[in-house]
């Protein structure tokens, strides 16, 4: 059985609320999204953290404290030794409520002198597509624990 469909008449009152109750939904979709951009930064977010792997599951559990306060946890997703260079590849995952995200960063840990840099993006939550520099140093082996920064800079365009 196909169903009728009847033609649908308004008065002039009807229409004019219907056209602005369409505006006013059109105008609320379009100021979410302004409304987001508006609360991401357009200066470099600056972090400091602190993390330690007491496990020795390649598992780094810790704090960020700067421009976003929350806990830290860092995931090694891969590592390719080349001498006293490690190539490492984390995932960062910050947990700061409104301004939590994802990045995942790749880079160097010289097993000499401790000191890691890596490179990323922000690729879930906060600041989406921000490129992200990390620098730390070992200060603890006895527990994996790790201090260092990390600048966010904001996506353009």
């Amino acid at each position: 059985m196909n169903p009728v469909i009847e033609p649908v008449t308004t008065t002039g009152s009807t229409t004019m609320r219907l056209i602005i109750l369409g505006l006013i939904a059109a105008l609320t979709l379009l100021a979410v999204p302004a409304a987001s951009a508006a609360s991401a930064p357009s200066s470099p977010h600056q972090l400091t953290f602190t993390k330690t792997d007491l496990e020795g599951d390649f598992v780094w559990d810790g704090s960020v404290d700067g421009d976003t306060v929350g806990g830290l946890q860092t995931r090694l997703t891969a590592a390719r030794p080349a001498g006293e260079i490690l190539h490492v590849e984390f995932d960062w995952e910050i947990d700061a409520g409104d301004e939590s995200f994802v990045a995942h960063l790749v880079g160097t840990l010289n097993q000499r002198t401790g000191a890691v840099v890596m490179n990323g993006e922000v690729v879930e939550g906060f600041m989406l597509g921000a490129r992200v520099h990390e620098r730390g140093q070992l200060t603890d082996p006895g527990t994996s624990e790790f201090q260092g920064t990390i600048t966010i800079l904001p996506a353009t365009g």
